[in-house]
Parts: structure tokens; C-alpha cells; sequence
């Protein structure tokens, strides 16, 4: 339900249908210990792994990622392990398998801790469209209603705006797609550098080297995630 994944990205706020005073009292995860893991729960795909991961990290809150997601652990599909240490124990040698994601959720992670925008204390405050002091403004897919539950969204995030952060930094967009088709978002006016592609499962905090600036639509492909920062 993609009016409930809103809610989480903005903290589980109890004004915005979830429960939470402050975003971090909400604990925000995909898979943990108990129940299946990520790597089953998408089929064994990377990018989705790393898409989820991507979710966790850009959501306001605190983030939990499932020991071994990085690794695409996988429990064979079992949601109850409690007496399957064949199953618990996590294979390190699926670092030098799944190298690629490895290195990109490691750089994600160094990412969040750089950027401010994920770690509000108070609820945001959503453009409204007439609103200036706005910290996310929702940004959807192009073709559909608003209120139709397509697996996509994006959104533009300011930092914190009372802090030493919130004077160095810019917005950032991230566009989120968990359809099984590409979807297009239309980017806000300006220039756009790619910080994060799920598709590549590229991170560089400073743009991706050799690739064209976005400035006005921007494909997103199925089961991808990205971070787009002013250029």
C-alpha cells in the first residue's frame, strides 16, 4: 500500500496515520531475524535487495538492516528458523559472489551518515503546494492519478532547516520503483547529479562519474532505486 510506505518514509508519524511522536521511535526495517529474509522475500535479485535497502535508508527513523542482507543470505525461503542453525548461520562466501552489493550498501550507509536529511527529530511538514517552508514535497510517476497504488514514488527532501547542516546542503530527490515496469518522474526545475543508481548499484556522495546530468524527466528502471543532488 503505497499510502502506508509514504507514512514510514516520513517517520510513522501519528498526525500522518502511523503511531510515532518523534521518527525516532520508529524502527524501520524490511527483514530481520525472524521471518524471511530480504534476498528470498524479492526472489534473489540484487538490485531489489539493494532497492529495500535504499527504502530503509532514506526513510526518517532508525534504520535495521537484516544481518546478512548485504550478502543476499537466504534462509531457502523459511520463515521460522529458531531450530535451523543450518539455516542461521550466514555464508561469508557470498562477500566475493555479491561483491558489487557488498561495496554499494556499505558506501549507502556512509552516505545517510553524511547527508542530513534523513535524520529529522520532529514530523515533517509536506508541501501542500502553496507552502514555502516545506521539508518533502512527493514527487509521483508520470501517467498516473495520484491516488492510484502504482509501486513507485519519489520524493524531495530538505534538510533539517534549524541546523548547521541545513545551511550547507540542498534538496535531494529519491524516486523509488517497485513495479515490475520502468517508471518516469518529472524532476523539479534545475540540474540534477546521480549520487545513487540501484540499477548499477552505483554510490559516489559527489555524482557518478561520466554520467549526463538529469533536468527535466528521469527514467526509473523496475526494481530500482535513485538519489539525484543539485548539480
Amino acid at each position: 500500500n503505497r499510502d502506508r510506505l509514504m507514512c514510514a518514509i516520513k517517520g510513522s508519524h501519528v498526525d500522518d496515520g502511523g503511531w510515532a511522536r518523534r521518527p525516532q521511535q520508529s524502527i524501520n526495517y524490511l527483514s530481520s531475524h525472524d521471518g524471511k529474509t530480504l534476498a528470498d522475500l524479492v526472489g534473489g535479485d540484487e538490485k531489489r535487495v539493494f532497492l529495500g535497502v535504499m527504502l530503509v535508508l532514506t526513510s526518517q527513523g532508525v534504520p535495521m538492516i537484516g544481518e546478512g542482507t548485504e550478502l543476499m543470505y537466504s534462509k531457502n525461503g523459511h520463515d521460522n528458523s529458531y531450530d535451523r542453525p543450518d539455516l542461521n548461520q550466514i555464508n561469508w562466501d557470498n562477500i566475493r559472489s555479491h561483491e558489487n552489493l557488498v561495496h554499494a550498501v556499505a558506501r549507502l550507509i556512509a552516505l545517510r551518515k553524511q547527508l542530513p536529511h534523513f535524520r529529522y527529530t520532529r514530523r515533517l511538514r509536506q508541501n501542500t503546494g502553496n507552502r514555502e517552508d516545506w521539508d518533502i514535497d512527493w514527487i509521483y510517476p508520470t501517467g498516473y492519478p495520484h491516488h492510484d497504488n502504482v509501486n513507485a514514488i519519489g520524493f524531495a527532501i530538505r534538510p533539517p532547516q534549524l541546523s548547521d547542516w541545513g545551511r550547507r546542503w540542498h534538496p535531494l530527490l529519491v524516486l523509488l520503483n517497485g513495479s515490475t515496469i520502468g517508471a518516469d518522474f518529472h524532476l523539479p526545475k534545475g540540474r540534477w547529479k546521480v549520487l545513487v543508481n540501484g540499477n548499477e548499484l552505483a554510490v559516489n556522495p559527489r555524482g557518478l562519474p561520466g554520467v549526463p546530468h538529469a533536468h527535466s524527466d528521469y527514467h526509473v528502471h523496475a526494481g530500482t532505486g535513485i538519489i539525484l543532488a543539485p548539480a
